[in-house]
């Protein structure tokens, strides 16, 4: 039978959350900018910090539930927790700030772990009418985290016209070496003096965004990142071409900046060959192309007659990124990560799909619920049709399989460890 932990196990657990929270939000930072306290949504990645700090204090609430056997006491101490952290983080902390956002989705979270340590053990032991209702809503989740993934990553228009920076020089970033001598923006050459509408920025036949650079130099690596061309405004980004080692990054507006979402930057590794000179003995020539579309990102690099190219596939399977607090840049190879974040969706679909064939002693036999875990696969192929995005790859199917496989084998587990 599946229960609740005890007391002490539920103290054991609150207290060690509470520990892992005064650690992640009680560090020192390195943050540049002061944020008001009354945002809500605050700074550039307002929207990751947001959800993040919902996930952050859901195993908190959990804990506290066990502990305390009501839902009201474990949403007074969340606040209470919370607000003496926000107070250390506004007077004691350097680098941190205490914000009306973080106090929401810190309450937001708590309630919500409160919450699932009852209902998590009702889904668990669900059967009949009650599988077939859960089994239905987790079924349309799943659809509708699947769309909007794949709308979110799209290349998406910027509000407002951007500044173009050649080579900008930037506080804790390196300089880039080369010599920038030409920058095409979607087929048309753009100047150091340019400002760009959002109109020019993103190309109406191919809803994307193409970048051809042309340098001059020997380029060593760099030990930070470096800006080689970029269009922004204070408030936003409309594309990033530039250089960390002797790696050259990418990225493009998408829609989910506007939401204050992780923008996807792909990595196009070993770029700059070792400095050196052309064979006819003039200086070094690089020519870059960068691409950004519904379906792909594709970076390309020709030096000194070596090319280097790297392509990442906008698929649904790149969500999770979307929500990573660290700046990290991506390519082919993290396709296992896309299969996880697929796995995970599609397990409780698949643990209630199981369900819904289980029944108590005295309940007639029924038949397996598929339509809503049908709905699922088939909006993985439909989503990316109507968006522009790539269909999963092999990969990320596998993953899919293996959470398929995982939820009916967890729907057994629990259902042998149910008295009879």
């Amino acid at each position: 039978m599946v229960t609740q932990p005890g007391r002490r196990s539920a103290a054991a657990f609150a207290a060690f959350w509470l520990a892992v929270i005064a650690l992640v939000t009680l560090w020192p930072a390195n943050t540049p900018e002061t944020l008001p306290a009354s945002c809500i949504f605050c700074g550039q990645l307002g929207g990751v910090d947001f959800v993040l700090n919902i996930v952050l204090f859901i195993p908190f609430g959990l804990g506290l539930r066990w502990l305390l056997g009501n839902w009201r006491t474990p949403v007074i101490v969340g606040a209470a927790t919370t607000l003496a952290i926000e107070m250390l983080q506004w007077r004691q902390i350097p680098g941190r700030d205490a914000s009306l956002g973080d106090l929401l989705a810190n309450a937001i979270g708590t309630m919500l772990g409160a919450w699932l340590a009852v209902a998590v053990l009702r889904w668990l032991m669900a059967t009949g009418a009650a599988a077939r209702r859960l089994t239905t809503v987790w079924g349309l989740i799943a659809a509708a985290v699947i769309t909007v993934s794949a709308t979110l990553l799209q290349p998406f228009p910027t509000k407002s016209p951007l500044w173009v920076q050649w080579v900008p020089q930037r506080p804790h970033m390196d300089v880039f070496q080369g010599q920038l001598n030409r920058v095409e923006l979607n087929g048309l050459p753009i100047s150091r003096t340019d400002i760009l509408t959002a109109a020019r920025l993103l190309d109406t036949a191919t809803h994307g965004v193409a970048v051809r650079v042309e340098i001059n130099g020997s380029i060593p690596p760099t030990e930070r990142r470096a800006y080689i061309v970029r269009t922004a405004s204070a408030l936003e980004e409309g594309f990033a071409l530039s250089q960390r080692g002797d790696a050259l990054l990418f990225r493009t507006n998408t829609l989910a900046a506007r939401l204050k979402l992780r923008t996807i930057t792909v990595e196009l590794a070993n770029a700059f060959p070792a400095a050196g000179s052309a064979s006819n003995g003039e200086a070094d020539l690089a020519r870059i192309e960068a691409r950004s579309v519904p379906e792909a990102m594709v970076v390309s690099n020709t030096a000194n007659g070596y090319e280097t190219s790297v392509a990442l596939r906008r698929t649904v399977g790149l969500a999770w990124a979307l929500l990573v607090p660290w700046d990290i840049t991506l390519g082919p190879s993290w396709w296992p990560a896309n299969a996880a974040w697929l796995a995970a969706l599609l397990i409780p679909v698949a643990f209630l799909t199981s369900r819904t064939a289980r029944r108590l002693p005295d309940e007639p036999a029924r038949r397996v619920m598929w339509w809503p875990l049908a709905l699922v696969l088939v909006t993985m192929i439909a989503a990316p049709a109507i968006t522009g995005a790539a269909l999963s790859g092999a990969g990320e199917w596998l993953g899919v399989l293996i959470g398929l496989a995982a939820g009916a084998w967890l729907e057994r587990l629990v259902t042998s460890a149910a008295p009879r």
